[in-house]
């Protein structure tokens, strides 16, 4: 199936299993996919490992009879072609195929698993149980929601009022806090559940946290009128609170970094690119040629055939699962390069705003599906070994006729701007922004200091050198 095409049907009907297991395997980086595919080999014994290429490995034990199939064509023996690259088990660690029952792994329970077992529960409408699916499954390991709810909108195909009643019910589920858009939201959420009395606390959690990080609570109550016990009581439950509300649950391992692509210079060019997807990490393997012979065996009951049968296209789907993988980083790789080509050629300066959402519109993709595929995954380019991430900015619109800028622009200008300042009379947020708006840019004030937290800038008061 074409793989815009599978896109566009995963976004109208139910994941079918091999959607499913290709979303999974999409959202993991090199080095987690290979633990994924070896649990996947020790649950499925029809599938074995090559230890050399499948051109030179032979099986002892199959003999010429058996590699002829004289019988007639059993309808699994297309399921997988003898170029197809599987990886292995070994035989001794093979269970037996009388053994019908799955093997049992205990794992910790993971966040999505915690949450939609709590959907089962809830009393709500098929459509927002589909809608409450979507949100928790672009939720990041922290248990924050990163993509804009109009793309989660346009991707089902649903009015933004109705995505943003679901995201409240979601953010009602347990563990407080969870599918919050920022930090305050995260903090705002939990204030609501556990002091629904003191509605002042989500405001200063709101509006105030610098106050609230300095223990301040003095000038908290001058700046909302209110008692300053009321202010330190907020200030108290405030910073009680979980700013990471899926702590508790199966965290993202931190593994060795190991890039999933390389795009370089073609040699002899300075200007057009190639691309590589590595697999170097991940196993190969096979369809084991004893179970095949067991398939053209008459000696073995019709239970066990039907048992292979299912195993094999178990391993048919994980193949095409790797395959679509493969594609869509590749396809997303194509794009990078058309966009940031003069990035990889000159540096940091020349990065150009590009939001997943266009990125998904040229691709004909889900925004959620190239949040998958970037996701702690890294590539190596002419300008070092950077995560994919890195190449997807926030759009800032300008006022006039100037063009977008990128989020990483800006906070270079705001940067340049404070090193240039007079240390004794120090920019202001405000003044950042009026100036950057002379510059027809326009944001707010709020977002030149989000900006300079990122770039770990203190605030004016605190850069002012007194004579």
């Amino acid at each position: 199936m074409d793989q815009r095409a599978l896109q566009q049907q995963s976004q109208k009907l139910h994941l079918s299993p091999q959607l499913r297991q290709y979303l999974k395997f999409l959202y993991l980086p090199q080095m987690e996919l290979k633990e994924a595919l070896q649990q996947e080999l020790s649950e499925n014994p029809i599938l074995e490992e090559m230890t050399e290429s499948p051109q030179a490995e032979t099986e002892p034990s199959e003999t010429q009879e058996d590699k002829r199939d004289d019988s007639p064509p059993d309808e699994t023996s297309d399921e997988f072609s003898p170029e197809i690259d599987f990886s292995r088990k070994n035989k001794q660690d093979m269970q037996s195929l009388h053994q019908f029952q799955e093997v049992s792994i205990t794992k910790p329970i993971s966040l999505t698993e915690h949450l939609e077992r709590q959907l089962t529960f809830q009393n709500w409408a098929k459509e927002e149980l589909a809608l409450a699916k979507q949100i928790i499954g672009n939720l990041d390991h922290e248990g924050f929601l990163r993509v804009d709810l109009a793309d989660i909108a346009q991707g089902t195909q649903t009015a933004l009022p109705r995505v943003e009643h679901v995201l409240k019910l979601v953010q009602s589920l347990e563990p407080a806090g969870i599918a919050a858009r920022s930090l305050e939201e995260c903090l705002q959420i939990q204030l609501r559940q556990k002091y629904p009395q003191h509605p002042v606390y989500q405001t200063i959690a709101a509006q105030h946290l610098n106050d609230v990080a300095r223990r301040d609570a003095k000038l908290l109550a001058r700046k909302l009128d209110i008692p300053v016990t009321t202010a330190e009581d907020a200030i108290q439950a405030i910073t009680q609170l979980d700013p990471r509300p899926a702590r508790n649950f199966a965290e993202t391992k931190h593994l060795q970094m190991v890039p999933d692509a390389q795009i370089h210079f073609k040699s002899g060019s300075q200007t057009e690119f190639e691309i590589e997807i590595f697999k170097e990490y991940l196993p190969r393997f096979r369809i084991s040629p004893e179970y095949r012979r067991m398939m053209r065996d008459p000696q073995v009951d019709a239970k066990t055939k039907n048992y292979i049968k299912s195993k094999i296209g178990d391993g048919s789907q994980l193949m095409k699962a790797l395959e679509l993988r493969e594609s869509t980083l590749r396809l997303i790789s194509e794009e990078i390069v058309k966009t940031q080509a003069e990035f990889f050629a000159h540096g940091f300066s020349h990065l150009k705003p590009l939001r997943l959402k266009d990125l998904a519109d040229r691709l004909e993709m889900h925004p959620s599906t190239i949040s998958r595929a970037i996701h702690e995954k890294y590539v190596i380019t002419p300008q070092g070994t950077l995560p994919f991430k890195s190449f997807f900015s926030q759009r800032v619109e300008t006022s006039g006729d100037g063009e977008d800028e990128s989020q990483k622009s800006i906070m270079l200008r705001i940067q340049n701007m404070i090193q240039a300042e007079d240390a004794a009379h120090p920019l202001s947020d405000q003044q950042i922004a009026e100036q950057l708006k002379e510059e027809n840019i326009s944001i707010a004030r709020r977002t030149v200091a989000k900006y300079r937290e990122l770039l770990k800038i203190l605030p004016t008061h605190l850069r002012k050198k007194r004579s």
